[in-house]
């Protein structure tokens, strides 16, 4: 009985032992692994409340987009402010630390939080930035954060997964298109700058290079690399409607080499017709000789076949003439086309060759009705259409401006010369002949010699005239959420209304449609018409928006880097309809 009660004794106490053993091994291999993750779980699920505040503030709640660099994107082009959507975070961002506690004992998940921790400040600093960005470095700034907000995400996911929890699922309502990669503007060779980018309208980006000595220079763009740069000198006429050859006149010359009081009487003047930059223009064919005591000055050449015109204005030369050199923008610095007003009355003169150039005879200038007077003509402006060949001819009487329009392809027919009622025509828009121009809350149509016009319901001097086709004509109004109006023959009305967006440009296709398109970071935001909504385009990377020019039938958003000191331009062709 004893070696029995002894057996059991020894059985109860490895009984004990073994359940002890096995307690102990449990608790080291299920119970206190199983703790440990419980307590990293609830120190990553502390910590992700923060996050998702964060993330909440800055992308919206749900966000645009499951990608978090389209989501910021997104949510500040749906503020359309100049700061931040997010300019009320600076209190998530700064709780965005780990929460307090000890180290986990797993080394997988401390290794984690060392990475999550790693990318915390380089969103604080990515989001201070933007904040205080200038509006020149917007772009490139809400790109870093969004980059900045990616790695965390990426960070977040590594911890949960070292904790044994799926990552986090990340949605969004919008989808993006993606874009093809941009491809840079160029005429002539050379790379377009944003500096030196001009007016993107009718069909055309177009601006006038700062004066070499007396030669401007005119460069324009029917597509990303193609278009034309053209130069002549200042005081010459480049033929309409293709720069073939140009008119100038030379400088008188004395008859002898006396000089002094016995000096001989300036000789004649010269107008000239040759080819464009003619390599010695002074032997070039003589047209006309004008005599001592007038001036000439050179208004319009026109014609590329055999039938062509110069125009010019003749006045006595008891003075100089005093120039007005601007662009068309109205500017006084860089010229596109000229305008004089001269000190004399002059005289509508002109030449005409039915051969090609090779002789040419005195012809009455070709105005029919409301011609102005012999001698009356007391300024003139010239501005052309370079893609369609065309010139406005400003002409200044004592009773007012007259409008004549001339086409480069047909420049011996008759044209008409029609008061101008009111406004300034620098700053018209020129499509296939049509010119439309604004002045207060009067929209101007011309075409063919007869001007219309239609009122527009804008506040006066709140408009400007943004686009136009041979049809229409794109007001821009000035106010907050921006307005379009699209004006025809017919009348204007309101093609376009903005929502809160912002920082947005506006351009007309051929059948008179409105594209719409804002910009920030790597997404396009694309409004057609009347649409509400818009659709959202994605660039391959971070571009700044400079404007809209529609080239053919299709719209180009001409966007360039943020960091490219030079801006050089950067064309993307927008989906159609």
């Amino acid at each position: 009985m004893a070696n029995r009660g002894n057996a059991t004794g020894v059985l109860v106490l490895g009984a004990i032992a073994a359940l002890a053993a096995g307690g102990i091994a449990a608790w080291l291999l299920w119970w206190k692994p199983r703790q440990e993750r419980e307590d990293a779980r609830a120190q990553i699920a502390a910590w992700e409340q923060r996050w998702a505040a964060v993330r909440t503030c800055l992308l919206g709640d749900p966000p645009l987009a499951a990608d978090p660099a389209d989501a910021l994107a997104l949510a500040e082009l749906a503020s359309g402010q100049v700061t931040a959507a997010s300019s009320g975070c600076l209190e998530q961002v700064k709780t965005l630390t780990r929460p307090e506690g000890a180290a986990s004992p797993v080394a997988a998940v401390e290794a984690a939080w060392m990475e999550v921790e790693a990318a915390i400040p380089a969103v604080a600093q990515a989001y201070a930035m933007r904040y205080s960005a200038r509006d020149d470095e917007i772009d490139r700034r809400v790109a870093d954060l969004g980059v900045a907000i990616t790695a965390l995400d990426a960070a977040q996911d590594r911890l949960r997964a070292a904790a044994g929890v799926a990552a986090a699922a990340r949605t969004g309502t919008h989808t993006l298109a993606r874009l093809p990669a941009p491809v840079p503007v160029v005429v002539d060779g050379a790379a377009v700058t944003v500096g030196a980018a001009g007016v993107a309208r009718a069909g055309a980006l177009t601006w006038a290079d700062d004066l070499d000595g007396d030669r401007p220079a005119i460069r324009v763009t029917s597509a990303p690399t193609a278009g034309f740069a053209a130069r002549w000198p200042g005081d010459a006429a480049l033929a309409q409607p293709d720069r073939s050859w140009m008119a100038w006149v030379s400088a008188s010359t004395p008859a002898g080499d006396a000089t002094g009081a016995d000096a001989a009487a300036p000789g004649p003047s010269r107008l000239h017709a040759a080819p464009t930059a003619p390599a010695a223009p002074d032997a070039a064919p003589v047209i006309a000789e004008i005599g001592p005591g007038q001036e000439l000055e050179l208004v319009a050449a026109l014609g590329a076949g055999a039938d062509r015109l110069i125009l010019a204005l003749r006045y006595d030369d008891t003075g100089e003439p005093t120039e007005d050199v601007v662009d068309d923008e109205g500017d006084d610095d860089g010229a596109s086309f000229y305008g004089e007003e001269l000190e004399l009355a002059g005289t509508l003169v002109a030449w005409a060759s039915r051969d090609g150039g090779a002789t040419w005879q005195p012809t009455p200038p070709p105005l029919g009705d409301g011609a102005p007077a012999a001698a009356a003509i007391t300024g003139y402006a010239v501005f052309p259409d370079w893609l369609a060949g065309t010139l406005d001819v400003v002409l200044g009487t004592a009773a007012g401006d007259l409008l004549v329009q001339l086409d480069g392809a047909r420049p011996t027919a008759p044209a008409v010369a029609r008061p101008i009622p009111d406004g300034d025509l620098a700053d018209g828009c020129r499509r296939g002949g049509v010119t439309w121009w604004l002045a207060g809350q009067t929209v101007y149509r011309a075409a063919a010699g007869t001007i219309t016009e239609r009122p527009l319901a804008v506040p006066d001097d709140a408009a400007r005239l943004a686009d136009c086709t041979a049809t229409a004509a794109l007001i821009e109004q000035a106010s907050a959420p921006v307005v379009y109006h699209r004006c025809v023959e017919a009348g204007c009305s309101q093609a376009f209304r903005g929502g809160s967006y912002a920082f947005g440009r506006a351009a007309m296709l051929p059948d008179g449609g409105v594209v719409y398109v804002a910009g920030r970071g790597h997404v396009l935001a694309l409004w057609r018409d009347a649409a509400t909504a818009p659709s959202y385009l994605a660039l391959p990377r971070a571009l700044s928006l400079h404007d809209v020019v529609v080239w053919g039938d299709a719209a180009h958003a001409l966007v360039h880097e943020p960091r490219d000191p030079d801006r050089a331009l950067l064309a993307v062709p927008l989906p159609p309809r």
